[in-house]
């Protein structure tokens, strides 16, 4: 299951954007051809990891009994990601 809400897809996989992007006579989006190398070094990154981070959601349960402590370990995840 990925959830319930709507979202749009990103960069040129996005309808809209893509289209606007080609009335106007262009490959990309101005703001994604200029990217730098280490930010664009970044996204590829984080394409790669999509198919960790789009998987099925675990039908297990865990009961969280400290969530402060639930919180820091995200936290804490999220910036290693």
């Amino acid at each position: 299951m990925r959830g319930t809400t709507p979202r749009r897809n990103q960069g040129m996989a996005d309808p809209v954007l893509a289209s606007m992007v080609r009335s106007m006579g262009l490959d990309q989006a101005p703001s994604q051809a200029n990217r730098s190398p280490e930010v664009a070094a970044h996204n590829r990154r984080w394409m790669e990891n999509g198919r960790h981070r789009d998987g099925p959601v675990s039908r297990d349960r865990i009961e969280i009994k400290d969530r402060s402590l639930m919180t820091a370990h995200i936290k804490a995840k999220a910036g290693w990601l």
